[in-house]
């Protein structure tokens, strides 16, 4: 299976690519939660705007639901603020489209 840019995702980095061409020293972070096939989504992120991506991956998080995945970028987005210092703007998607019947 193919894993493409989420168009939702798409907006929220096209938002984000908006604003660093406003102010050239903002820095562009992708998150992501999934399989390692979602590494090739993140490489083209990093290739549009994006400076740095990390993916949550493994089978702990193969079930979750939106709650729990919601939890789970949460405390990722915590640990990545621990080093890299607190994001000014969050941006996150209005839906996943794997989910639409």
């Amino acid at each position: 299976m193919l894993s493409i840019v989420n168009p939702f995702d798409g907006y929220a980095l096209e938002a984000a690519a908006w604003i660093k061409d406003k102010n050239p020293s903002t820095n562009i972070v992708e998150v992501s939660m999934g399989t390692e096939q979602a590494r090739g989504v993140l490489k083209e992120c990093l290739a549009i705007a994006a400076v740095k991506a990390f993916l949550v991956s493994g089978h702990p998080f193969g079930s979750s639901d939106t709650l729990a995945t919601s939890y789970i970028l949460s405390e990722a987005i915590k640990k990545i603020e621990e080093t890299d210092g607190k994001f000014d703007l969050i941006f996150f998607r209005k839906q996943a489209i794997n989910g639409d019947l």
